[in-house]
């Protein structure tokens, strides 16, 4: 699993745990990069892969926030699973 993917998983984990609601701002990109302990770009790249799923917006010029808390659990089980087996099994059915 690449690095922006275990970011993900963890920035979904935090925002899951956290108090945040929908309209919240998350911590800037240099916080959370710290709090994960990875660069920016990973950290950047982990903010854009949960933005596809609908779980946050980016608001260029002001951050990222929290759209929707929905389905937060189901992201982590589906970036957390190998797809490639997941496709084989899906094949041989």
């Amino acid at each position: 699993m690449n690095k922006a993917k275990n970011i993900s998983i963890e920035l979904l984990k935090y925002i899951s745990e956290s108090s945040l609601n929908a309209g919240d701002l998350l911590p800037s990109e240099r916080k959370l990069a710290e709090m994960f302990s990875s660069s920016r770009n990973s950290t950047r790249e982990a903010i854009r892969i949960i933005e596809t799923y609908g779980i946050i917006e980016i608001r260029r010029g002001s951050g990222s926030y929290i759209k929707n808390r929905n389905g937060i659990d189901d992201c982590i089980s589906f970036l957390s699973e190998d797809h490639a087996v997941i496709a084989r099994q899906k094949l041989q059915a």
